[in-house]
């Protein structure tokens, strides 16, 4: 990992646990336009070794208010994508949020548990 992709993931790591610090009291589903689901899915492939190959499926946001009276917002989905032996390997879950209409992405589950950030994002 290169030293501003660490940066960038401390940030948005930073940022998680700051907005995970109270409960969520309140979750209202919102619908993201077009710009911004181009964002996620932009983002969302860039890492996947054939990201043109990247098919997407329920993907929604949420924007939480806590209880403390903070509020955070929540993108979640499911990308699956070819791998090295060209077939797809099954959708897995990723989660991130957006900020400033750019979508800052926290990580996809691994294979090996795909639906690891299931919590926290509701169908």
């Amino acid at each position: 990992m290169t030293k501003p992709t660490r940066i960038i993931a401390a940030l948005a790591l930073n940022g998680t646990l700051a907005a995970c610090a109270a409960p969520i009291t309140q979750r209202q589903r919102l619908e993201l336009d077009p710009g911004q689901l181009n964002s996620v899915k932009r983002t969302a492939s860039y890492n996947l070794k054939y990201p043109e190959s990247a098919r997407f499926r329920d993907i929604r946001w949420f924007e939480n208010r806590h209880q403390d009276g903070t509020i955070s917002n929540t993108v979640c989905g499911e990308v699956n994508a070819r791998n090295s032996f060209g077939g797809y390997a099954g959708y897995a879950t990723f989660k991130g949020r957006m900020n400033g209409g750019k979508f800052v992405m926290f990580g996809v589950a691994p294979v090996t548990n795909p639906r690891l950030f299931d919590i926290g994002c509701p169908p």
